[in-house]
């Protein structure tokens, strides 16, 4: 009799095994047959092994796709072969809101430059209205492998306080938000949930990849804006005109980098010391990518004197001090004209730079750069609080009436509203005093946001009056009494200046 063997186990039936595998995968591999279990954990590694692999290919074809196209770009956006290339980013106080393309700091800088220090050198503009910190440090990886520039000056942080990105992050975590993929997934998000707008992920794309091949030197003509008065006033007041959404509010804004659009989707400010930390840790951020690409970082203060501006200057001054950057210090070099009482020469109602503040912007920098060693040549004296005093002349804030419609005087930048009444009097805003009484004409006033004006380049601005208030005026034989209030910082509802009492006589 042969000896007894082993019954060979049978095949499971197919059905039956389709069964006992989704029995088992609702229990759990731990509670697959133990003959099993290394055969599912082969398959889920070599499916993780080619997830794994294929998100390498594809993050690798990406980043190879951008290099060509900055390769094919960069001819086209660069300065002719130059040897030296600075890069000025930041916010609206480096694109030079209000000003024409040839008087931003950076063009102004660019001309200092190719004049004193020698013409192989050339100054970049890539400054974008209502950038905070965290906006520059994410762009700044695709301007250093683009320009491969020399030094790079950085004036940002007065929007890290309406602004909730940014802060400290650590190296993976920005290795990985600088992974094309996250960068196109964020893109792909955007652009099929509706954030930002029906072409957001043209605007998100240029910002936060490479820039446009259109970018030019700050000194060439095509740094110039191709965009009217109106876009600039528009700009100016980006944030009053946000779209209120979900996930905070959406921002349109032009700039001069190239990119025709750029959308800002931001949460709720930081408070307190948190933007001020979100500050540094940025500044130190770009500290780490301009040394790892071999090009200086060369952080600036603001010049404006402000509680806010203060607190980010001691700031920029303690990154600049412990990281061993090049500090200028603006504020410090304003301090003197604006102790004069110069502030309203210097710097718009908005406290932007005006031109003849650029100049002083670049004429510091310009210092700073040759002490560092950066440039060679010789520093240009800064202009006296004499010379600013007599090229200064205060803007005319007066109303006349021509042709229907309320011509407002002031300057270039300023916004504010007009205000409207039936009877005589006297009113305080704000400690101003206007000659108009408290009148049903008035309360209606406050309330139509078609009388609020901004300055334009020729300082002066036209609201139209509601033809409905005229022809009731007319009617009833009353005076119409119009007064234009003036605010601070694009604040409506915050006034500093009063225009003259202009009154209408009654329309026959």
């Amino acid at each position: 009799m042969p000896p007894l063997r082993a019954a060979e186990p049978r095949a499971l039936p197919r059905r039956r095994a389709h069964l006992e595998w989704r029995r088992a995968a609702h229990r759990g591999v731990r509670s697959l047959p133990l003959r099993r279990r290394p055969a599912v954990l082969k398959r889920l590694v070599r499916i993780l092994l080619a997830v794994v692999l294929g998100l390498a290919v594809s993050e690798l074809a990406l980043r190879a796709a951008g290099s060509a196209l900055l390769s094919a770009g960069g001819q086209r956006a660069a300065d002719g072969g130059s040897a030296e290339r600075f890069l000025c980013l930041g916010d609206s106080n480096t694109y030079g809101l209000y000003l024409e393309g040839p008087d931003s700091y950076p063009a102004k800088l660019d001309a200092l430059i190719r004049a004193h220090a020698g013409a192989t050198a050339t100054v970049i503009n890539l400054g974008v209205p209502g950038q905070g910190v965290h906006h520059v440090r994410e762009g700044l990886p695709a301007h250093l492998e683009r320009y491969a520039p020399k030094a790079v000056l950085v004036l940002a942080g007065v929007n890290n306080t309406w602004s909730s990105s940014g802060g400290r992050t650590t190296a993976f975590g920005r290795w990985v938000s600088d992974m094309r993929l996250v960068k196109l997934a964020r893109l792909v998000t955007e652009r099929f949930t509706g954030r930002g707008g029906a072409d957001a992920g043209a605007g998100a794309a240029a910002s936060a990849a490479a820039p446009s091949p259109n970018a030019a030197p700050a000194s060439s003509a095509a740094a110039k804006p191709a965009i009217g008065a109106q876009d600039q006033m528009d700009l100016a007041e980006f944030m009053a005109r946000g779209e209120e959404t979900a996930d905070g509010i959406v921002h349109r804004v032009r700039t001069r980098s190239g990119e025709e659009v750029v959308y800002l989707q931001e949460q709720r400010a930081l408070e307190g010391q948190q933007y001020l930390d979100a500050i540094s840790g940025g500044l130190d951020a770009i500290v780490d990518l301009c040394e790892g690409a071999g090009a200086r970082a060369v952080l600036l203060t603001y010049p404006m004197d402000t509680p806010v501006t203060a607190r980010i200057n001691t700031a920029v001054r303690a990154v600049a001090a412990r990281r061993g950057a090049v500090l200028v210090d603006l504020e410090r070099e304003f301090r003197p004209y604006l102790a004069a009482g110069l502030t309203e020469a210097l710097l718009f109602p908005d406290l932007h730079p005006r031109a003849n503040a650029t100049e002083i912007m670049a004429r510091v920098c310009l210092r700073e750069l040759l002490r560092a060693g950066l440039v060679q040549g010789e520093a240009q004296a800064l202009p006296s609080v004499q010379e600013i005093q007599s090229g200064y002349r205060p803007p005319q804030r007066a109303l006349s009436w021509q042709n229907g419609k309320l011509g407002i005087e002031g300057s270039h930048g300023e916004s504010g509203a007009v205000f409207l009444s039936t009877a005589a009097g006297e009113l305080a805003f704000h400690g101003m005093k206007t000659q108009l009484g408290a009148s049903a004409l008035l309360l209606a006033s406050r309330e139509r946001k078609d009388l609020g004006f901004t300055i334009g380049p020729s300082g002066r601005a036209e609201v139209a009056i509601p033809a409905e208030w005229l022809k009731s005026c007319s009617e009833r034989g009353l005076e119409l009494r119009a007064v234009a209030l003036y605010s601070p910082q694009n604040l409506h509802g915050q006034w500093d200046n009063v225009s003259n009492t202009l009154v209408i006589e009654p329309l026959r």
